[in-house]
């Protein structure tokens, strides 16, 4: 198959509002994807299983409210996005960046409400992930972050909303020391360790450090969890 270039001037132009379902999906595009500021529209699976390396948005976008469906997964040689200009983006939905192995750094957009089911799955490279300023988030779904094996640090600091953390979102993610989330969600997620599979001791809020200063250094499980001799 060919390898394509990414259409980096027609996705940044100032007239162009939509690119459709799967339209370089498995085309071995390579290159970096620019969000135009004039982008509407994305189509579920429209770079799927590419060699697309980056994502960026230079242009202040306040148009496109999401990412779609399995827009960006497997895509083994993404290693950054950042999508800190998009203003609109509320959502990134189930499996939009599942099995980007490489994929080390991620920006989210300010308005960010909700992370879909296996949104980053997969994604074996990712150590941290910031959603700082993200003061509507609201949800993280099912194994949103599910085998990101060297994750080592989530924080969402700024919303208050944060309170439906679905089933196994930190699951098999046994790196992970620190959840940093707000001090009004920090006791509601307290209770739902088992669920999330946030091992009791990363949980952390204002006011009420982890259980333990030492779980860094502690074995854990694959699901996260301290190993008990």
């Amino acid at each position: 198959m060919n390898v394509l270039p990414l259409p980096l001037v027609e996705a940044a132009s100032a007239t162009l509002e939509k690119l459709g379902y799967g339209c370089f999906a498995d085309s071995g595009a390579v290159g970096t994807f620019v969000v135009g500021a004039a982008l509407k529209s994305l189509g579920t699976s429209i770079l799927r299983n590419t060699k697309l390396a980056a994502i960026v948005a230079p242009f202040t976008n306040t148009s496109l409210p999401g990412i779609p469906v399995g827009s960006f997964a497997e895509c083994k040689a993404l290693t950054s996005v950042d999508l800190s200009g998009c203003a609109a983006v509320a959502s990134l939905s189930d499996r939009s960046f599942e099995n980007c192995t490489a994929l080390t750094a991620f920006f989210p957009p300010p308005a960010l409400k909700s992370i879909g089911v296996a949104a980053f799955a997969g994604a074996v490279a990712l150590k941290r992930v910031n959603f700082a300023g993200c003061a509507e988030f609201i949800a993280i779904g099912r194994g949103a972050f599910v085998g990101c094996a060297a994750l080592v640090e989530v924080r969402a600091t700024d919303s208050a909303k944060l309170k439906d953390v679905q089933h196994s979102a930190f699951g098999q993610c046994g790196a992970l020391t620190r959840v940093a989330v707000h001090a009004a969600v920090g006791p509601v997620l307290s209770g739902k360790t088992m669920i999330t599979m946030i091992a009791p001791d990363a949980l952390w809020w204002d006011g009420m450090p982890p259980a333990a200063t030492t779980a860094a250094a502690k074995p854990r499980n694959a699901w996260g969890r301290p190993l008990v001799k």
